[in-house]
């Protein structure tokens, strides 16, 4: 082999290493963003609505916790209350496990008629 074809030969390994290492740098750098990930509870007939008056969406833990206490006050059989607190047990624990992730918590409701409007 001549000393040009050396020469290309080493080049050639050397973009391929190149490569490799951006491709590696890469991949860290995808791994190292946050998923975003939300809780979503759905009211479909709007109990939430009908029963304390909020209006959906309801956003953030604070928000969910104020609307759950407000429904079970107002109705202690209610299930959506249920719902909306086992929504923020889910939420607190997938919080603190979460590495790179983002939860949020959040709730909507649908028609006090059913389906949507």
């Amino acid at each position: 082999m001549s000393i040009q074809g050396s020469e290309r030969e080493a080049g050639k390994g050397d973009r391929q290493r190149k490569a490799k290492e951006q491709a590696t740098a890469e991949e860290k750098m995808e791994a190292k963003e946050p998923k975003n990930i939300l809780i979503l509870c759905v009211d479909r007939d709007d109990d939430v609505g009908e029963k304390t008056g909020l209006r959906t969406p309801i956003l953030g833990k604070e928000q969910v916790l104020n609307a759950a206490i407000q429904l079970i006050t107002k109705d202690p059989e209610e299930a959506d209350a249920n719902t909306l607190f086992e929504a923020i047990r889910i939420f607190e624990s997938l919080r603190a496990r979460a590495v790179d992730e983002k939860y949020e918590v959040a709730a909507v409701a649908g028609s006090s008629l059913g389906g949507l409007e």
